[in-house]
């Protein structure tokens, strides 16, 4: 069953140019080459694949989607079809990077509510697309689960409540934890509004979250504060859950990690997060399972990861 991609551009109505549109990539499981496929390299879908439950990976700062093709693989094999997308932004006036599309006005005190994302509404309406032209019927477009990874993490925290398409969040070394250069006091963790089935995932050994604690009044050196503030203060209701894997480092997400690029530098390099990202993968898979209505396979898969599991909660 071959990995295949198939690569579209998303318009970004209202933002200035040139951060006007991103390059996405929906990747799905492929059949043979054959016909006019052997020409054109875009390979049908799978005999049989039908409408699959869509995962959306969405990027940390300056990291490209290239760095999250090894999870895409392996949820689309568990089953799903998996987008990814590189886009620049300009968050700060004088910096500009690669980033998940996250308007961090919409975050400061006093903001009108809603999503702060800037490419998710463009996006679903693209996949609505993709699925009536490209991919037809292959594509499930009301059952969507947001991956974010850093601050894609937290663009997925703070938007996913806002679209009636996503079922599920689950992010890697995020948390809602706001910056004091926003506006806000020391230590300030913002409730989540609108909220569906969240899986917050962190690592010990993330070297970048301990740099980066005194941008929320913290002091460095603890990788999971803000995370456990987040699952307790956030959060509300139930069907939501915390796991700190051992092991994990912030880029431990990222495989291979382009180290030209990001804060790889702040973490320790001999940590090996091996075991940390494949417990993640299987369960990002099972947490979306859970989600979309497929077998509910956490118990499972938590016990299997059991070694790599240094703590874990649910709501």
């Amino acid at each position: 069953m071959p990995l295949r991609a198939r690569v579209f551009a998303v318009p970004l109505p209202g933002r200035p140019a040139p951060w006007d549109r991103c390059a996405a990539r929906l990747f799905y499981a492929a059949g043979e080459p054959v016909g006019e496929a052997l020409n054109t390299g875009l390979l049908p879908p799978v005999d049989g694949h039908g409408q699959r439950a869509v995962i959306v990976l969405m990027p940390g700062m300056n990291l490209p989607c290239s760095s999250y093709r090894w999870l895409a693989e392996h949820l689309v094999e568990a089953g799903f079809v998996v987008v990814a997308y590189d886009h620049v932004e300009s968050p700060l006036p004088g910096l500009e990077g690669l980033g998940p599309g996250l308007d961090i006005e919409r975050l400061r005190p006093g903001a009108a509510t809603g999503s702060p994302s800037t490419i998710l509404d463009p996006l679903l309406e693209a996949l609505e697309r993709l699925n009536r032209e490209v991919l037809v019927d292959c594509i499930d477009t009301n059952q969507v689960v947001l991956f974010g990874h850093s601050a894609g993490g937290t663009t997925a925290l703070f938007s996913a409540g806002w679209h009636p398409q996503i079922q599920g969040v689950i992010t890697y070394g995020a948390h809602a934890g706001v910056s004091m250069n926003l506006g806000y006091p020391a230590g300030t963790v913002r409730a989540v509004e609108g909220q569906v089935p969240t899986l917050l995932l962190g690592g010990d050994a993330d070297g970048v979250i301990q740099a980066s604690a005194h941008r929320y009044g913290g002091t460095e050196g603890d990788a999971t504060y803000l995370l456990r503030r987040t699952f307790h203060e956030s959060l509300r209701g139930s069907g939501h859950g915390l796991i700190v894997l051992r092991g994990g480092r912030h880029l431990g997400a990222c495989h291979p990690h382009d180290a030209s690029l990001g804060r790889g530098f702040l973490e320790d390099a001999s940590v090996d997060s091996s075991a940390a990202r494949h417990a993640l993968a299987e369960l990002t898979s099972a947490f979306a399972r859970r989600c979309t209505g497929g077998p509910d396979l956490m118990p499972v898969t938590l016990t299997a990861h059991a070694a790599a599991v240094g703590h874990s909660e649910w709501s």
